[in-house]
């Protein structure tokens, strides 16, 4: 289990370093060690987490359940400059890990982007890397992983997605 796992894990359950750390009885320093790749999990550590993974709802590929849900988005690549001007666009789908959009703009694998996204009308911006685009200039398909998200955030897209 990698580092980008752990931290996965624990922001889809809506955790913070702390609260895992007392699920699992061990220290915040050591958690914050692991998710930090300075040191890995040992094996009874592995198990617990690879249990807390599937509570979380995801799976041992690191995608967690689609939801076929179309809300209005805003993109924004990541260092962009202010003349930049931002992308609108609908997701596809949505799941506690990501989102898939579509757009004619040119963004690519490994691309850095700012999201917010609307769900209820709440503002929820999260700090995402594109993991693949595919098709053509004219509707490229975008997939994207969450790196960072707000706690309060994370739990409010959990409610609304289960």
């Amino acid at each position: 289990m990698v580092s980008s796992d752990i931290k996965r894990i624990r922001l889809s359950l809506g955790w913070s370093q702390e609260t895992l750390a007392r699920k699992l009885g061990v220290s915040f320093c050591t958690v914050n060690r692991w998710e930090n790749g300075r040191t890995k999990p040992s094996p009874l550590a592995q198990k617990i987490l690879s249990e807390l993974k599937q509570n979380a709802g995801l799976t041992v590929d690191r995608s967690a359940k689609r939801y076929q849900l179309r809300f209005p988005i805003t993109v924004k690549m990541a260092g962009a400059k202010g003349g930049v001007k931002p992308l609108c666009a609908f997701t596809e789908n949505v799941s506690m890990g990501g989102l898939m959009f579509k757009t004619s703009q040119f963004i690519s694998e490994g691309d850095s982007l700012f999201i917010d996204l609307s769900l209820s009308g709440k503002p929820i911006r999260a700090e995402s890397e594109v993991v693949w685009a595919l098709g053509d200039q004219a509707e490229r398909s975008i997939g994207v992983s969450f790196k960072k998200i707000n706690l309060k955030d994370l739990a409010a897209m959990r409610a609304m997605l289960n």
